[in-house]
Order: structure tokens, then C-alpha cells, then sequence
């Protein structure tokens, strides 16, 4: 590797042209900002001053001037240098928003008197300064990330300054961010930029700003950015590091000097903007002359074009020819290379391919393309259908096994818009469709890009630069595919997240034992799934209906979400099982139902009903039998005599019912709780769509971490979450969309959505009784006996079946879980949830309400 000289004078001229810092006098507050701010809290700020004013700070004062102008609160939580919501060890807050509720607005007027908001509004405050002041002390910690957003800007300039200037020298280099980058490597993830010399990477460039100097800076030139180069040594590339800053500038000489001699090259800023970074490109694009590097020249040109290379064929002796041809394959890591195991010769891993897309180069036609890139797919089988070909894949690819792919001679808009409409009607499953042509501009990816958005499916369109590049690189090119698809589609169309309907195989994680237990039971006994809404109850049936088949059963699957009478049920036998029964009820119809189904089963019958509830309900008050619960009664006698098994899934009613020992239910079947998912198991539910689709997680434990309080593993709110996430990545540029942070998975939960979201799928089917019962219970174990107490001292006419049976289904939502100490809050970000709604107070006032 060349390196740039390191003597004092070297060094000396790196050190006179840094630049100390990034601010400018405009960048140290942000005046516009705070001028709208201001601006739109001028009511509130009006409000603050009539209260000071007056020189009557009192809470009836206060609580007064909150109900006529509630965002008075804000100017005043500013004054008092505190964020959003604070809660103190009494149990008092200062809220995010004013309570409506008149005794809590009362608490919170008095407690703002406690603070002494009086001592900071005198009669001759001038309010409106002091907020202003107020902001611009809060304005610090933005400074940073307004700092770094300009550094990336700057240094964006910079490198498209310096690659202009190349193409005026003659020079083919193209300066592509990493995470764009196909080959990406272990190294490649932590540099910024990748330097391509003729399509060939050839350089990283990654930058630090370091505005002092201490111990870990110091370490991060001594060891992190040497280390770096030797990394990205290990695939051929060299590191350009552009590194400025007063700490830099302070920076031991000795250590400067190291540096220098460690990596390919090391400049200011300044020096890279006056066109040493051109400079350096330049170099990079010089061939390399030392040692084999002869050898590696002829080696690269050959497989450039193609051919498969001979150590027989290379200038030099037998020996010498296999050692280079070795060498250089241990030099190009990131290429799909197939050497021979005596070093004979050398060739592209997808040679055809290659060859293929170089063929293209020459002359192209639309059934070429398509079947370079079916072969570079690895596909299993293609079907030529209207105006293109289905292409079809061994395993699911963005959650379908086909793509619809088309050819044409060069990039229109009409032709992208007719290829999605047949797409849909081809792969009505599929998330994209690919557009193969022979080249695309930069403005021509850009339009395409913002087309996708009005489309019905996703169009990527791949170039042959990019097919070549995808049968050159190690890595798979159906994942290199998929990168392609992230950077350029509309993702909402192609989020891997489940709202509203059964959990694939794909995104269905943690029911291993649930799922275990079913399918041992029903070799002699049925099983009731009990659980809350969207915890995964069909999904389980789902896959237990798939399951059970290997092992001697027959499972018939029956929705029963909208059967409520024995008509109901009948129907839906004929419609899933083709089966015909009498639309008059008696239980020998359920024999004779089970007879019809064994006679063409070659194994053991069982009934797998969905959501019967309401099923449940009308056997109950049915009064066409004489026989009370005639339908389940049947259901109990079948299981017992060994005709079939059932599998039930439900919530409040057959929970009730196995809970009940006067019910005929009553050790009829064996009840498996569904509950939330384990931390192992949200953990990838989240993650693994995520690695689908080639996005990483820069902050894992911190991520998994907020969004297990923020869930406590309940599925739906993980897939809720993530699906927010896909969004919020659709909302940025395409290079930008490889990486998610704990702080994006916050800011989508810090939503009144999410809130919503939370509470209807905790709380959604819990009554008011057991809604104000939920309110009562805390993180810590509280035993019945003392929730009972603590509600009839709040005035609520509760008795103590009524708490226990409350309890019993808040456990089975998941809101509360009992231990050996009494019961206790399971989910702890509901109280965070319903702080959203008022606070606990309002609520309590509501729901008292509700049950009186």
C-alpha cells in the first residue's frame, strides 16, 4: 500500500489548515425556531403575564388562568426548566397536559404554588423574555445534531466536488455512500463512503470532527482508525480519512505521525475542499506496482472480460502464475471467485452469468435479460405470461415465492405504470416487480423513485451495471436484490408486518411450547386456548391445523367469529368442510358430523373452532332442547368416547365457563392461557422482518429494551411498532434506510396512536368494573383483600367476587399477573399509557361513573 509521506512538514501543513470548530454565530441558536415557538405560544404567554401582574399567584389564580388558556402550563413548566411530565415520590406530577377534571386541576394549581412559580413571576416580569431565555438554554443539546448534520453536508459537497473533478481528468471514479454499497463487509459498516475506480472498490472513506482533544479521541486515531485500514486491507481497499477539529489540531505530533504512516491517506477538510481529495483518487486510480501487482493486472483484465484464467496462460513461471492467482483471490474477498484447488485457474463463481451480462453490454434484448437475471436468482421456474415473465423462487422473497419481470430498451414512465397493474394481476402477492433495461440516469432513478409511491406495487428497476455487479459480489444476489428493493420502493408496500390478519410462518416466534402442548393433548383430550384479543389465538390454531397433520390427526379448522346459532354453524361446516347437516339442532347431529368426517379421513378427527364465544352464549340460552348447553354437552361426550378431539379458542365466555364448576365445561378440556411473548421471542419478532428486508439495528439492547416496556412482548403491539418503524424508514432517503436506532422506535410510540393502540389491546374487551379494578392495582403485589379495601374507601361498590373475577381477566389479558405475594401490574408502561388519557384520577372519575 502507497503511503503519503510523514515528516514534520507534512504534518505541519495538515495542522495549519484545520478548522477549529463547525459553528458559526448563526448556528449557535437556532432564532427561528424559537421566534415561531414564541410565536405560537403568544395566548399562553399572555396568560402568564395577567397572572403576574396581578400579584395574586394563588392556586384558585392559577387553576383559573390553566382553564381559560390550558397551554399556560407549558410556559410555565419552561420557566421552571422541566421536560414533558415529571412525577414526584408523593405521587404528584407536574402532567403533560391540564387535567380536565376539576380536583385535578385544583392538585396540580396548588402544587405549582408549592413550587414557587411566584418567586419566578414578580409584577414586573417580563415573561415573554424569560421564556425566550428558557429556550435558548434548552437549545444546547440540539446544537450537536445540527453540528453533525452540517459536517455531513459539508463532506457530501466535498466528495462530489472531488469526483467532478476526476471525470475532467479522464478519470472513471464514482464515490457511492457504504450503505448502498452491494459488497458490503464487517469493515464496510462503519465508514461513510465508498471509492469504486472503474467499478472495482478501491478506497473507504469515512471522517471524525473532533472538537478537543482527550483519552478517547487520542485512542480513536492511535488504534480505531489503524485498525479500520487493516480491516478493510482484508478486502482490498485502502481508507481515506478526513479528520478536523481542535482536537485534532492539539493532538501529540508523535500520534499525528503514526497515523500518517497507518492509513492511505489523511486530510483536513480545507485540504480535501482545494483539491487533495481529487488528488487522492487520482492515486487510487493508478495501477498498483509492486510485487505481483503486474500479475494481478493481467488477472483482472482477464476475468473483466470475462475469461477464466490459466496460471499456464499467465507471464510468469508455473509456480509463480498459481501463487499470484491465490493471492489475488484472498485480495478480493468481497468477489464471488472460483479457484480451482491447485491455483490452476481462476473464474467467476457465476461465470454464465457474467458472461451473460457482458453480452448485454454489447447488444441487448429484453428474453436475454430476463434470463440472466433468472439464472443470477437461482430461480425454480419460469412462466411467460402477458408482456413479461413470472419468475419463481425456492422460498418466499419479501413474503412471496414469484416476481413478475419485464424488459424493455430503455426507462417509461407508461410502461413502469403498466408493468405494476400486470404485476398485481400476475403476483397478486408479491411486494415488487422488476424492470430490467440497459441503463438508467440518475434522474431517471429518481422519477422512478417517486413514481413508486402512486403505484399498486413496488417497480424496481435493475440495469445490466447492476446485474453484473450482483453476479460479481460474494454475497447471494437474492440479498443483494433485496438492498436494491429497501433503497428504492415505496416500503410500505412491503412491510413484513401483520396487523390484521394470521401471523405467517415467517413472523411467527415464541408458541413453541403452547403449540407443543396442544398437539400432545388432543391424542386424548381437547384443549380451550384462552387469551385476549390479537394475542395470537388463531395464529395458533393456524399452525396447529398445519402441524398435526404429520402425526396421524385430521384437524378440521372452523371460524366460528361470526357463528351465533346452530344455522350459523351449519353453514360454515358446508362452506369449510363440505359437509351437509340438518338445520334443525339436536346433539345427534354432532355424532352424526364427526361419523361423516371419519368415513373419508384415513386418522383421528379434530375439530379445531375458533373464537367460540358467541357460539358458547347462544348454547346457553338455546330453548330448542331440553337439555341446557345441548351443543357442548355433545362436544364433552364426543372427546370422552374417543370419537375426536376439540381444540377451542375464546376469550371471557369459555373462559368463564372452565372457570366455573357448575358448568358442564368444567374439566371438559384443558385450558392453555395465551399470553404475551417472551423477551427471546419479541426480540425476534421484531428484528428478524427487519433483517428480511436489510436493515440493521445500530443500538440493539437499548432497542429491544425500550420496546419490551413498551410492549411486554404482546405481539400485536411488537407488529404494530414495527410496521410504524417500515414507515418511518419510507419517509427517508434511500441511502438512509439501512439503519434503525432505539431513538426511532421511541419517537413512534411516543404517539397518540400507539397510546391508543396500547390501551384497546390491553383493555379493549375488559369491562368498566374490571377497568377501574386494573386502575387500583400497582407494580408491586397487592392482594385482593387490600384492593377491595383500597376501592370501597374511593366510594366504589365492589364486592369481593367481584374483584377476584375482575382480576382473574385482567390476568388473562396480560394487564396484571399473579404471584406468590398477590397480584401485580405486568404491563408497567400502562400507567405511561394512560397518563395520555388524563391520568389515573380522570379515568377513576370517569369509570366511576360508568358503574354506578
Amino acid at each position: 500500500m502507497e503511503q503519503l509521506a510523514t515528516d514534520e512538514h507534512l504534518i505541519a501543513e495538515f495542522r495549519s489548515s484545520i478548522t477549529p470548530d463547525l459553528y458559526a454565530a448563526s448556528d449557535l441558536v437556532d432564532w427561528s425556531a424559537i421566534d415561531q415557538e414564541v410565536e405560537a405560544l403568544s395566548p399562553a404567554i399572555i396568560a402568564v403575564q395577567a397572572l403576574a401582574a396581578s400579584n395574586d399567584i394563588s392556586a384558585a389564580h392559577i387553576a383559573s388562568e390553566l382553564r381559560r388558556e390550558p397551554r399556560a402550563l407549558d410556559v410555565l413548566k419552561r420557566l421552571l426548566a422541566v421536560g414533558d411530565r415529571v412525577v414526584f415520590s408523593d405521587g404528584r406530577e407536574l402532567p403533560s397536559i391540564v387535567p380536565v377534571d376539576a380536583t385535578a386541576l385544583a392538585a396540580l394549581s396548588e402544587l405549582l404554588v408549592e413550587l414557587r412559580v411566584a418567586s419566578l413571576l414578580p409584577p414586573t416580569a417580563d415573561v415573554r423574555q424569560m421564556l425566550v431565555t428558557a429556550m435558548i438554554a434548552s437549545e444546547a443539546p440540539r446544537r450537536r445534531f445540527r453540528s453533525r448534520r452540517k459536517l455531513e453536508e459539508r463532506i457530501e459537497r466535498i466528495i462530489r466536488s472531488a469526483t467532478k473533478e476526476s471525470h475532467g481528468a479522464g478519470l472513471d471514479v464514482k464515490v457511492v455512500p457504504a450503505s448502498l454499497h452491494l459488497a458490503t463487509s464487517v469493515a464496510l459498516r462503519s465508514v461513510d463512503w465508498v471509492v469504486l475506480i472503474g467499478g472495482t472498490p478501491r478506497a473507504a472513506v469515512t471522517s471524525t470532527f473532533q472538537a478537543r482533544s482527550g483519552g478517547r479521541q487520542q485512542r480513536d486515531l492511535v488504534l480505531t482508525y489503524p485498525a479500520l485500514q487493516d480491516r478493510l486491507r482484508n478486502d482490498g481497499l485502502d481508507l481515506v480519512l478526513l479528520a478536523d477539529g481542535a482536537g485534532i489540531r492539539d493532538t501529540p505530533i508523535r500520534i499525528l505521525s503514526d497515523l500518517f504512516g497507518r492509513v492511505f491517506a489523511c486530510l483536513t477538510l480545507r485540504q480535501a475542499e482545494e483539491g487533495r481529495l481529487a488528488d487522492v483518487f487520482a492515486r487510487l486510480a493508478q495501477p498498483r506496482i509492486a510485487g505481483r501487482e503486474p500479475l494481478d493486472q493481467v488477472i483482472n483484465v482477464a476475468l473483466e472480460a470475462g475469461s477464466v484464467v490459466a496460471a499456464s496462460g499467465l507471464p510468469a513461471t508455473l509456480d509463480h502464475a498459481k501463487l499470484a492467482i491465490a493471492t489475488y483471490v484472498q485480495d478480493h474477498p468481497h468477489e464471488a471467485l472460483d479457484l480451482k484447488p491447485d491455483a490452476s485457474e481462476l473464474a467467476w463463481s457465476r461465470l454464465s452469468a457474467v458472461r451473460g451480462c457482458l453480452q448485454l453490454l454489447k447488444e441487448f434484448t429484453s428474453s436475454h435479460a430476463i434470463s440472466v437475471l433468472a439464472e443470477l436468482l437461482s430461480v425454480r421456474d419460469r412462466r411467460e405470461v402477458d408482456g413479461g415473465v413470472v419468475l419463481a423462487f425456492d422460498k418466499d422473497v419479501f413474503m412471496s415465492d414469484r416476481v413478475y419481470v419485464t424488459a424493455a430498451d430503455r426507462v417509461d414512465v407508461a410502461t413502469i405504470r403498466l408493468t405494476a397493474v400486470r404485476a398485481l394481476g400476475q403476483t397478486p402477492n408479491a411486494r415488487f416487480a422488476l424492470f430490467v433495461v440497459p441503463t438508467i440516469t440518475h434522474s431517471e432513478g429518481d422519477a422512478v423513485h417517486r413514481l413508486q409511491y402512486q403505484l399498486a406495487v413496488n417497480v424496481i428497476v435493475l440495469d445490466v451495471a447492476t446485474l453484473l455487479t450482483m453476479a460479481k459480489v460474494v454475497d447471494d444476489p437474492v440479498d443483494s436484490l433485496l438492498r436494491l428493493v429497501v433503497a428504492a420502493s415505496d416500503l410500505a408496500k412491503v412491510s413484513p408486518f401483520v396487523l390484521t390478519s394470521v401471523a405467517p410462518t415467517r413472523v411467527y416466534y415464541g408458541r413453541e411450547i403452547e403449540e407443543a402442548t396442544v398437539t400432545t393433548t388432543i391424542q386424548t383430550n381437547s384443549v380451550a386456548i384462552l387469551g385476549g384479543r390479537r394475542i395470537g389465538k388463531t395464529s395458533l390454531m393456524k399452525h396447529v391445523t398445519q402441524s398435526i397433520t404429520t402425526s396421524g390427526l385430521v384437524p378440521f379448522f372452523g371460524d366460528c367469529q361470526t357463528v351465533r346459532t346452530w344455522l350459523d354453524f351449519v353453514r360454515m361446516a358446508e362452506r369449510a368442510w363440505d359437509v351437509h347437516l340438518d338445520s334443525t339442532f339436536t346433539p345427534d347431529h354432532l355424532y352424526q358430523l364427526i361419523e361423516v368426517l371419519s368415513q373419508r379421513s384415513a386418522g383421528h378427527i379434530v375439530l379445531l373452532l375458533d373464537e367460540v364465544d358467541q357460539l358458547l352464549d347462544w348454547d346457553q340460552r338455546a330453548s330448542d332442547t331440553s337439555v341446557p348447553e345441548a351443543f357442548f354437552r355433545a362436544c364433552r361426550g364426543i372427546s370422552q368416547e374417543g370419537k375426536a378431539q376439540f381444540v377451542f379458542s375464546g376469550e371471557r365466555v369459555i373462559a368463564a365457563k372452565l372457570w366455573d364448576a357448575q358448568s358442564p365445561h368444567w374439566n371438559f378440556c384443558r385450558p392453555l392461557p395465551l399470553r404475551q411473548l417472551d423477551a427471546d421471542a419479541a426480540e425476534r419478532l421484531l428484528e428478524e422482518p427487519f433483517r428480511e428486508l436489510q436493515v440493521g439495528i445500530s443500538d440493539r439492547t437499548d432497542f429491544h429494551n425500550t420496546a419490551w416496556r413498551r410492549t411486554s412482548g404482546h405481539p400485536q403491539l411488537l407488529q404494530f411498532i414495527g410496521d410504524k418503524l417500515v414507515h418511518l424508514l419510507n419517509t427517508r432517503p434511500s441511502d438512509e434506510r439501512s439503519l434503525l436506532h432505539a431513538a426511532d422506535l421511541i419517537a413512534v410510540t411516543d404517539s397518540y396512536e400507539f397510546v391508543e393502540q396500547y390501551l384497546e389491546t390491553y383493555w379493549g374487551q375488559a369491562t368498566a368494573l374490571e377497568r377501574l379494578v386494573s386502575l387500583f392495582v400497582q407494580t408491586d403485589s397487592t392482594v385482593p383483600a387490600a384492593l377491595l379495601r383500597s376501592m370501597q374507601a374511593a366510594g366504589i361498590s365492589i364486592s369481593s367476587d367481584e374483584v377476584l373475577a375482575a382480576l382473574r381477566l385482567l390476568d388473562l389479558y396480560g394487564v396484571v399477573e399473579l404471584d406468590s405475594h398477590g397480584y401485580r401490574l405486568k404491563a408497567p408502561w400502562f400507567q405511561s399509557a394512560l397518563d395520555a388519557y388524563g391520568g389515573v384520577q380522570t379515568l377513576l372519575n370517569e369509570l366511576r361513573k360508568e358503574v354506578a
